[in-house]
């Protein structure tokens, strides 16, 4: 999936003017961040057809840490 299409699915879940948005960046493969004209910031993430999250930057980026601690407490009990 493009960019561009996780934007679409993004503007469908969070129903806003396209021209609230002042830009948007993607993070990975199925992640983008969008920044709104009013200085707010969103996490958009596409899980699946039916499955997706929108999440602040502090939220997300305590997901990400937890989810790196996880993976990195797997890593050790593997070794």
């Amino acid at each position: 999936m493009t960019h561009h299409n996780l934007l679409e699915k993004f503007l469908k879940a969070y129903p806003i003017d396209n021209g609230d948005i002042d830009c948007w960046y993607k993070i990975d493969e199925s992640t983008i961040r969008v920044r709104l004209k009013n200085r707010k910031e969103m996490i958009f993430t596409h899980m699946s057809s039916n499955k997706w999250c929108i999440e602040s930057m502090d939220a997300y980026n305590q997901r990400m840490r937890a989810e790196r601690k996880l993976k990195m407490q797997k890593n050790e009990k593997r070794d």
